[in-house]
């Protein structure tokens, strides 16, 4: 078996969106989409965030193989799945959490809005507030971060806060929990989190 098949190991995928999404609509059966996909094939979608062009997905596959299956039946029901599309491996722990919040941050880096909260195509809203019926399925490395959901979530929005450049940004306003997610009511990183290992390309 090709190691870079290997199940349980949380993969970094970046997806191309050659011509951009069209609107709101088009992004709503995107996620929609992406969601199904990750179920059928049995990958645990952990983050996720899109952007005009690119797509950052956090993701850990349950079989040899079901990343890639995953990426190709996307590729197969939405028009932007027909850009092409590389994975990064990440070692456990640390490594996931830091990639997380560097696609989470992903909106503020691009100039769109001033802080993470205020970008309704990520799944920041999610990791940082209570919300339901969210089909996002947490990172164990994201459950340690405390005792409880609420201890959890306190932590990461204090995380995500560190990564967030003080300088004022163009914010949406809309509903931070995202699309997917109905909102239902003392950790820290030295230095910013930069790619740097190898692409593996599909």
């Amino acid at each position: 078996m090709d190691w870079l098949e290997l199940p349980g190991i949380t993969r970094h995928v970046v997806q191309q969106v050659r011509t951009g999404f069209t609107g709101d609509g088009d992004r709503h059966h995107y996620l929609r989409e992406l969601f199904l996909a990750a179920e059928r094939e049995f990958c645990s979608l952990h983050a996720y965030v899109l952007l005009e062009r690119r797509v950052h997905l956090l993701l850990t596959p349950m079989a040899s193989g079901q990343a890639a299956r995953m990426m190709q039946a996307l590729r197969r029901r939405h028009r932007a799945g027909g850009g092409g599309w590389h994975s990064l491996l990440l070692p456990d722990g640390e490594a996931v959490l830091r990639r997380q919040r560097w696609i989470e941050l992903s909106p503020v880096r691009a100039g769109l809005v001033a802080h993470p909260a205020r970008y309704r195509w990520s799944s920041h809203g999610a990791h940082a507030v209570p919300v339901r019926d969210c089909p996002l399925q947490p990172h164990r490395a994201w459950l340690a971060l405390g005792p409880d959901l609420a201890a959890r979530q306190r932590a990461w929005a204090g995380l995500v806060a560190t990564g967030v450049p003080r300088v004022r940004g163009r914010g949406d306003g809309r509903n931070a929990s995202g699309p997917w997610c109905r909102q239902a009511g003392g950790v820290s990183f030295a230095g910013p989190w930069r790619p740097g290992q190898r692409h593996v390309r599909r």
